[in-house]
């Protein structure tokens, strides 16, 4: 299936730092992936991890985490299943609390709080990953001083990114259509389609359609086409569970479109190292 831009743009920052950054038995090794819980980038010295690094493909989300709505006591509070340290939650849901009406009145609303309390989550989140720095850009490949990419400090975001914050109630995630409902679902999208094709390859089921779709959901939205290539689309059943989520988005827009920020990342590397 081809690469999506995010994961063009993860192996080509890698590979954009190791070719700019040597040093001696230092090596920057792709470990993220689609995994949220892993970053980006490991830099390591030898085979040890000694910091990493977070890839921001403009725009990218960020830190996202679930908030419940307890309504009866007109309250949000923080889920025990959300991980890191709970005092980077607690001021946005602090936030929340002091203005319920506004963010309980419907499914998914911009965060109207402080610009500094957003940025505060997201650093937070990711210092707790052991990430020192983001790399971004809003291009994928062939990075120079037109397609410029820079390496960004945690303590540098306002300067190179801007933050916004959405509140929003969606289905917690989803999964592979079971084999017991595939015959169904074929119907259902044959019905709904017309004439297209079905694949399953590794219990995973697979549609091909003749042109690209303008809606993604089936069947009262239980099921979701998930683009994986052109006209080609991955089928998977959605959860009943709905999730409030407060997610952040940062766009990479840097004051200083100057310095590339390798110089600092070079210098803590070394620093790390105490050569």
């Amino acid at each position: 299936m081809p690469k999506k831009n995010w994961e063009l743009f993860e192996e080509n920052s890698t590979e954009f730092l190791n070719s700019t950054v040597q040093i001696k038995n230092l090596s920057f090794i792709r470990s993220g992936g689609r995994n949220s819980n892993i970053s980006d980038i490991s830099v390591n010295f030898k085979s040890k991890n000694i910091f990493c690094i977070e890839c921001k493909f403009s725009p990218s989300q960020a830190a996202q985490f679930v908030v419940f709505n307890d309504v009866k006591k007109s309250s949000f509070f923080d889920s025990a299943k959300n991980k890191g340290k709970k005092d980077r939650r607690t001021p946005i849901i602090d936030h929340m609390n002091n203005n319920y009406k506004y963010y309980s009145s419907t499914g998914s609303v911009e965060l109207i709080c402080n610009k500094d309390l957003m940025f505060n989550a997201v650093k937070k989140h990711y210092r707790d990953k052991k990430v020192l720095f983001f790399i971004s850009s809003n291009h994928f490949e062939e990075f120079s001083k037109k397609n410029f990419i820079k390496v960004i400090g945690l303590n540098e975001m306002k300067d190179n990114f801007d933050i916004s914050g959405v509140y929003r109630v969606k289905r917690s995630g989803t999964s592979d259509v079971p084999q017991k409902d595939i015959s169904y679902v074929k119907n259902i999208i044959s019905e709904e389609l017309g004439k297209c094709r079905f694949e399953i390859n590794k219990n995973k089921l697979y549609l091909q359609t003749n042109e690209s779709l303008k809606n993604f959901y089936l069947d009262k939205e239980k099921y979701l086409l998930s683009p994986v290539g052109k006209n080609t689309y991955r089928v998977k059943k959605r959860s009943n569970t709905q999730n409030g989520n407060v997610i952040f988005t940062l766009t990479f827009n840097p004051k200083n479109t100057t310095d590339n920020g390798l110089k600092k990342l070079r210098e803590t590397a070394l620093q790390k190292l105490k050569i």
